[in-house]
């Protein structure tokens, strides 16, 4: 039995937002959405989060605290952060699995998703479907 993997996406601009829903929903996942960390907090405690896509600079503090505060909750749950202000060469911040700049490809986000819910997938009993295939 497959499961349709959900994803919190954290991000305080309206329109990225909602890029987002558009995006990972029309390749097979369940999208919540949260403006800021509480928000973002508060969503994680009330649904089974697969994944998490957070924005650095957020209302409330910012992804990497979010990001700490998300593993202390759940070990497992792996969070990309997608992020014009923090550097992608740097190495992640406590908590963040993966660094993407914005502006990174589509298929870029969608291959390092299915990569991070697809190890943490085969570290557990739960089985995932991968997203649909990806287009450029």
């Amino acid at each position: 039995m497959s499961i349709v993997p959900t994803l919190l996406c954290v991000e305080d601009d309206p329109g990225v937002r909602e890029f987002y829903e558009r995006l990972f929903g029309a390749h097979g996942y369940e999208v919540i959405l949260a403006e800021s960390v509480s928000e973002a907090l508060e969503c994680f405690t009330g649904h089974s989060v697969e994944a998490v896509i957070t924005d650095y600079t957020l209302p409330g503090g910012d992804g990497a605290t979010l990001a700490k505060r998300l593993k202390e909750l759940n070990p497992q749950v792996p969070v990309l952060m997608i992020s014009g202000s923090y550097p992608s060469d740097y190495e992640p911040p406590e908590g963040v699995d993966v660094v993407l700049a914005k502006g990174v490809s589509n298929r870029e986000m969608l291959q390092r998703l299915d990569r991070l819910i697809l190890t943490r997938a085969s570290e557990s009993t739960r089985e995932y479907q991968p997203a649909d295939s990806v287009a450029p």
